[in-house]
């Protein structure tokens, strides 16, 4: 049974990158976006930026970057806490 498209898109205007993201990652708001430490390789300044404008996440140190939209791509899916 496949998932109705009317529900994807609901969901993916309800859920918020920085929410779900501030569940696995400390973040502090640094202008438009929110730093953190990149949960993904070591690093003792924070590269890690969450955009809640543009919904994703980039690490400037190791290159991981997600988009909300990716929630449902494809049967494997994308897990964020991962880098996808």
């Amino acid at each position: 049974m496949s998932i109705p498209q009317t529900f994807i898109q609901e969901l993916l205007t309800r859920a918020d990158v920085v929410e779900i993201v501030g569940r696995y990652v400390q973040l502090k708001k640094g202008g438009a976006n929110f730093m953190g430490l990149c949960p993904f390789h070591g690093e003792k300044s924070p590269s890690f930026s969450v955009s809640p404008a543009k919904q994703f996440y980039h690490c400037f140190g190791c290159g991981k970057k997600w988009q909300r939209h990716q929630l449902f791509d494809g049967p494997r899916g994308h897990d964020i806490c991962r880098g996808g």
